[in-house]
């Protein structure tokens, strides 16, 4: 039997999602890259965030059918050793290439369709998180009444405004961010809510972020990264040490 060594693994998976405006993909494009970004959100979606960071390392890819998504992931597993991130932008838009692909020329797509769509957005997903990089989901908010309170919830859009699926995709994540922009005295900023409140979904399971925090991605692995190699250090040191105690130390 073969054990996993967790502190040999520096790929986060991360979901951003919020309205429209809120700084998503210019975040995604300054995670660490190379960066292979999949965009399903039409040609000018990333035009903003290239020229923001200035980067040169970002690998676009216009997703358009199932056969363009395989052979993004096959270039990912390839490239393995070179690609830091993967970005999906957005996750609904992917979904929906997929679900008009299977459809076909019928009208309205079937129950069975929407399932088959579902389960290979989730394996696709999960497909990525198992390779060592990190891996950065996009999505628009959906805005949905509770039944039973009457209050309004904020999920990430994946698919239509089922939050099932929403979910699903959100559960094995290491951090879910609803982004929003703030603006002050200082001009505008861009910051994420990385726990549940106000209706919104959010979860950090490093323990190292502030419940409300910039935007800034790798910022971001670069505070969990130290406090991960000093809890890692503690711990071959003969003293168990958790993240969430690093990190108060900080």
């Amino acid at each position: 039997m073969e054990f996993v060594d967790a502190s040999d693994s520096r790929n986060l998976s991360i979901m951003l999602y919020g309205p429209t405006g809120t700084g998503k993909t210019v975040a995604a494009s300054g995670a660490p890259g190379p960066i292979l970004a999949l965009n399903a959100d039409g040609a000018g979606a990333w035009r903003f965030a290239r020229a923001k960071h200035g980067r040169t390392d970002i690998r676009e890819v216009a997703v358009t059918s199932r056969e363009t998504l395989h052979e993004a992931f096959l270039y990912a597993r390839e490239h393995e050793a070179e690609i830091q991130t993967v970005v999906l932008d957005s996750v609904a838009a992917i979904f929906a290439v997929v679900l008009e692909e299977l459809t076909g020329e019928e009208a309205r797509p079937s129950l069975p369709q929407y399932g088959d769509a579902s389960t290979f957005l989730e394996r696709y997903i999960r497909a990525y998180r198992e390779l060592d990089m990190n891996v950065i989901l996009i999505a628009h908010e959906n805005v949905v009444t509770n039944d039973e309170t009457g209050g309004v919830e904020r999920f990430p859009l994946v698919s239509t405004s089922s939050t099932v699926l929403a979910n699903k995709v959100m559960y094995p994540l290491d951090i879910v961010a609803y982004t929003m922009r703030a603006d002050g005295d200082d001009g505008v900023q861009y910051v994420a809510q990385v726990v549940p409140g106000h209706g919104r979904q959010g979860k950090d399971r490093s323990g190292v972020l502030p419940d409300v925090v910039v935007l800034d991605l790798s910022d971001w692995l670069a505070q969990i990264a130290k406090v991960y190699a000093r809890a890692a250090k503690t711990s071959k040191n003969g003293k168990p040490a958790t993240a969430a105690t690093a990190a108060s130390k900080e």
